[in-house]
């Protein structure tokens, strides 16, 4: 059902982010390796955000000043290599036979595809509407919510599945000869792919029930492990005041998001409030 508020806001995200390669099939006669190469383009515009998100982000810990010194460039350079070597494949598989087929040097094939069939203003669509996307999460969910493995990971859980339906569909669909019924069937697996990504994003982005359960059972106990060795304590405040305690939270801001930190954080602050209060009752009725 499409319906429901967030279903349409991710409707109509996914049409915006696919109107200029539908445009492009109906009137710039566009083919697959054009939409393809647009496509691949995104890859390039996410990356560029997710590292901008490994950076700028809301700092309220010194362990998080040194989160973005190592994660920052090994998502750069992985990442970017992945992405160089998904665009190498993708110009092997279409581009060479796109470029031959215009009479085109490859020198001339950027120029080509940006200027001449309009892909440079897609491009320039597809990094406003991520920027967009971007400041609607930050004023929704604050700056720096996601975890660093999270903002690791994303880029990869998007790409890999989508490129993988699109290419092979893209290559059967060269051989039937790129008929417009194809190149239209592309433009809707990509918005329907969207439509599942916004939605499933907005979903994932808060926190069920049973996550917050989930965290405050595991504070209850008032015991955690590091490397093997179980610390057990007796109250809330002594938990607290333990330098095991201190290295435990500092890698929870790492592993867990902002959101579920500071379930953490409310979680032991009432706790505590509740052992100083009922400690102060006993010291008054002694």
């Amino acid at each position: 059902m499409l319906n429901h508020p967030r279903h349409n806001h991710a409707l109509y995200w996914a049409l915006a982010f696919n109107a200029m390669p539908l445009l492009g099939v109906l009137f710039l006669n566009w083919h697959i390796f054009e939409l393809v190469f647009l496509y691949w383009l995104e890859n390039v515009v996410i990356g560029v955000i997710t590292f901008l998100k490994f950076i700028v982000r809301r700092y309220e810990h010194p362990v998080e000043l040194f989160l973005p010194l190592f994660f920052a460039p090994f998502f750069l350079v992985h990442y970017g290599g992945f992405t160089a070597g998904h665009g190498l494949f993708v110009f092997a598989l279409f581009g060479e036979d796109w470029a031959a087929a215009n009479g085109l040097p490859a020198r001339d094939l950027a120029r080509q595809l940006l200027f001449d069939q309009g892909l440079a203003f897609a491009l320039i669509g597809l990094v406003f509407l991520h920027i967009r996307e971007w400041q609607r999460d930050v004023a929704k969910r604050g700056l720096g919510a996601d975890t660093v493995f999270g903002l690791m990971m994303a880029p990869y859980r998007r790409i890999i599945v989508l490129h993988l339906t699109i290419l092979g569909s893209g290559f059967a669909f060269r051989e039937l000869g790129e008929p417009l019924v194809a190149l239209l069937f592309l433009v809707g697996l990509k918005t329907a792919f969207d439509v599942y990504h916004h939605r499933d994003g907005t979903n994932s982005k808060v926190m069920s029930n049973d996550k917050t359960r989930m965290i405050q059972d595991a504070m209850m106990e008032k015991k955690f492990e590091i490397n093997g060795r179980e610390y057990t304590f007796d109250t809330y405040t002594e938990m607290a005041e333990s330098k095991h305690f201190a290295t435990a939270m500092n890698v929870l801001r790492i592993i867990i998001s902002r959101e579920e930190f500071k379930v953490a954080e409310d979680f032991l602050a009432e706790k505590i409030a509740k052992e100083m209060d009922l400690a102060e009752r006993v010291q008054a009725s002694a």
